[in-house]
């Protein structure tokens, strides 16, 4: 076997680790947490006019708007297998999954090991695996269109051509199905462009395929679009889902609701900085070197970052566009860093400093946690405010190691240290993240920049109840009629798909469970009903432009009312 076949082979099965981390991170417990009331929107809409269709939802028509593709394709794994809240997400899941390839697309333009620590940002950032766990089309527009970009910036080989040609076409189908998401995404593609032309000129690069393939791919794409959207068939009606989406994006310009400006910019600083710093790291090492390719990457990340600032509708999922440049990005600077630490490693100079860095960063966030807590670590608890102050020594310390390291040893080897520090700091406060964001008990929680509203655990407590009730009643779980106020939030009506409506206090008979929000009781709910709260659902407190210093949310509880 030759160099440079050992070299694929383990190119290739530190690939397919890759991917398998990041497919892990997406899929597990992929029913958690309950579906929030825009998630469920989307899975009410597919579940209509199926045997999965809930009796409490009110017709969606212009559900079919916010995703075709997931639509039409949800509708028929529903009409197959039944619905389910991890069906609901499988998915926007598996596109996240197959995102985590697309660096490989540009392996033969940025370098093997480049495009494999893209890899490793991507599968586990934080902001692309809560995207990927979310019900929406961000991530099929992201696939779609990120990947048919990123495959017209390759080099193709003659052998290849046909290859690109077809499953960039294919892409482009996908991402003009996946929603409004798909707007904002070409925007920023087209507006990274135009500034990044504006910052440093024309930008050639040899070879690449976007101007010979995308003319033939734009047939591929309208064909792959048209049948997708329409069932192949099946259900012509999906077509209209491509118009509609236009329309939905458009009312986000008239009908703001999404995070403050400065709220969503805060959201990747917070869940996402080590694609983050990296980024910004790679970006200034190849906007140095002067690469055309390294200007596109930067003038894309901006370009997505302006849109997603200055959309009044945003959402901190949109930030998935500005996550996949930044990870093309990251692949460079980590590259670069582990190379000179490779040919330059000193078990007396890097692993001391690297070491010591890490022991001051914990010591750090202990006390970080501890004043968070309102109280300080040890035999000063009673005394808080003094983490602060041990805080700022911390951060004082680390910089005169680093500065002593770099004027008595080497100002490289200090930075690289420094740099492998934080890399080590920033991975493991991704994996914190991601549990907190989407795999831990309290993904639920809404009290993050991340979600502006979430279904608790409660709503799994609601229908639990239910469900016992019902068995004890009529002998089966899901046949005790329930009665319901008009306005139920649509996470709620999902979950109660599976039991049937009762008309809202009717004499004959009186509903024997009867469902309202706590603010707003019916005034005539007779004597005998006693009120039992449970907590469904939660909202993101934030108000105005900056994000509290507190990012608590506010409680809204819904009432479950049960016979005595």
């Amino acid at each position: 076997m030759s160099a440079r076949a050992h070299r694929l082979t383990w190119g290739a099965v530190a690939a397919a680790g890759l991917f398998g981390v990041g497919a892990m991170l997406r899929l597990a417990n992929l029913h958690w947490p309950p579906l929030s009331d825009a998630e469920a929107v989307l899975a009410l809409g597919a579940a209509q006019g199926t045997l999965e269709g809930s009796p409490f939802a009110d017709v969606m028509p212009g559900a079919l708007g916010l995703s075709a593709a997931y639509h039409v394709v949800t509708r028929f794994a529903f009409g197959m297998v039944g619905a389910g809240d991890g069906l609901a997400r499988l998915l926007p899941a598996l596109a996240g999954c197959l995102m985590v390839l697309l660096p490989l697309g540009l392996r033969d333009r940025i370098g093997r090991a480049p495009a494999l620590a893209a890899m490793l940002t991507l599968a586990f950032s934080p902001s692309m695996i809560a995207a990927s766990r979310t019900v929406s089309g961000l991530t099929l527009a992201v696939l779609g269109l990120g990947g048919w970009f990123l495959l017209g910036l390759a080099s193709p080989s003659t052998d290849t051509a046909g290859r690109g040609l077809v499953l960039g076409g294919l892409c482009a189908g996908l991402g003009l199905l996946a929603g409004p998401a798909a707007v904002s995404g070409v925007l920023g593609v087209a507006g990274g462009l135009l500034l990044a032309r504006a910052l440093w000129g024309p930008m050639a690069l040899a070879g690449t395929s976007l101007r010979s393939l995308a003319p033939r791919q734009i047939g591929i794409a309208l064909a792959v679009g048209a049948a997708l959207a329409a069932g192949f068939g099946l259900y012509p009606v999906g077509l209209s889902g491509v118009f509609d989406s236009l329309g939905v994006w458009i009312r986000g310009w008239v009908e703001p609701g999404g995070l403050p400006p400065l709220g969503a910019l805060a959201a990747l600083m917070v869940h996402d900085p080590f694609t983050l710093v990296f980024g910004f790291w790679g970006a200034l090492i190849l906007l140095r070197r002067g690469d055309p390719l390294g200007r596109l990457f930067v003038g894309w990340a901006l370009g997505a970052r302006v849109v997603a600032m200055v959309y009044p509708a945003r959402q901190a999922a949109d930030l998935a566009w500005v996550c996949l440049p930044l990870s093309l990005l990251a692949g460079v600077a980590l590259v670069d860093i582990g190379q000179r630490l490779v040919t330059s490693w000193s078990w007396s100079g890097h692993a001391l400093l690297v070491a010591g860095l890490l022991l001051l960063a914990v010591f750090g966030y202990y006390q970080l946690t501890g004043y968070a807590m309102g109280s300080s670590p040890g035999v000063l608890g009673s005394q808080p405010g003094l983490g602060v102050v041990f805080l700022v020594v911390v951060l004082g310390l680390a910089v005169l190691m680093i500065v002593l390291f770099g004027v008595g040893w080497s100002a490289r080897a200090a930075a690289d240290s420094a740099g492998c520090a934080l890399a080590i700091l920033l991975w493991l406060s991704s994996i914190a993240t991601t549990w907190e964001l989407s795999l831990g008990s309290r993904a639920a929680g809404a009290g993050t920049l991340w979600r502006e509203q979430a279904s608790t655990p409660g709503m799994r407590m609601l229908v639990d109840t239910l469900e016992q009730i019902s068995q004890a009643h009529t002998g089966r779980t899901d046949a005790l009629p329930i009665a319901v106020e008009a306005d139920l939030p649509s996470g709620a009506a999902w979950a109660l798909r599976r039991f049937p409506r009762s008309i809202p206090l009717d004499p004959n008979p009186a509903p024997e469970v009867y469902l309202a929000s706590a603010q707003a009781v019916p005034p005539g709910m007779g004597a005998e009903y006693l009120g039992q709260v449970i907590q469904t659902g939660e909202h993101w407190g934030g108000v105005g432009m900056l994000p509290p210093l507190e990012l608590l949310s506010g409680r809204d509880g819904d009432l479950l009312t049960l016979p005595e």
